[in-house]
């Protein structure tokens, strides 16, 4: 019992703490890329848009991350 806590406290750990740098990035990412499309600067609902979905993405690759790291140290 005690060894699964311990699993899921870390990942949950982990992944709160790439959770931030990985939204970064991909948002950067997403706008310079629509930036790229449009040919000029994204007005803030664009922007606001593409943070969104931002925050998703990177909410399940940290997730993911972090479950995959954790399982591959820890076994």
């Amino acid at each position: 019992m005690g060894q699964h806590i311990y699993f899921w406290g870390t990942t949950l750990l982990l992944a709160v703490l790439l959770y931030f740098p990985v939204v970064k990035l991909i948002w950067v990412r997403r706008v310079r890329k629509l930036e790229r499309r449009l040919g000029r600067t994204g007005n803030e609902e664009e922007r606001q848009a593409e943070r969104r979905r931002a925050r998703m993405i990177g909410g399940i690759v940290a997730i993911t991350f972090a479950f995959i790291f954790n399982r591959a140290l820890l076994s």
